[in-house]
């Protein structure tokens, strides 16, 4: 009898296991809302590879300079389409992107899927200015892609700017 109790007792840990394995690989995480609620910033002027000088700003009442055409007011954006699809996590240098003062993360994007963190936008003005007036935003992972807690630039023509992987 000792043979078969052992034996019953590896049956019992196998299933378990295989249990556990097919139970926990089967669930799917339950990404957080604004993964599916959000604007698309999907001007392909938006991309890091623009060097056209442009003064396009990510404001919406600025007399002064163009509002950017994908620009909807703050919220919660994804960047899509051929000027990229995040935000870059270096700087750009100025004049790229659309406008005189491209932003660009301060910080890695979240690596979790599902995870969100706080980031720090910094706008690049030029040689010694690459990080004026930084602005907290939050980031998103939503497993093929980021989203992005944008408010207003804080000055124009700030622009966020956008790159491919």
């Amino acid at each position: 009898y000792p043979g078969n109790i052992q034996a019953n007792k590896m049956k019992i840990v196998f299933f378990l296991t295989i249990f556990n394995v097919v139970h926990f690989s089967t669930q799917k995480l339950i990404l957080p809302p604004e993964c599916t609620a959000y604007k698309e910033l999907n001007d392909a002027g938006r991309g890091i590879a623009n060097t056209e000088v442009e003064y396009n700003c990510d404001q919406d009442s600025n007399d002064e300079y163009d509002t950017s055409s994908d620009w909807a007011g703050a919220g919660w954006y994804r960047m899509t389409g051929e000027g990229g699809v995040k935000i870059p996590e270096e700087t750009p240098l100025e004049y790229h992107c659309g406008t005189w003062v491209p932003g660009w993360l301060q910080d890695p994007h979240p690596t979790e899927e599902g995870s969100s963190v706080e980031n720090t936008v910094c706008w690049d003005g030029g040689t010694g200015f690459e990080c004026i007036l930084p602005t907290t935003i939050k980031v998103t992972h939503c497993g093929d892609y980021y989203v992005y807690n944008l408010p207003e630039t804080p000055n124009c023509p700030f622009r966020y700017c956008a790159m491919n992987e």
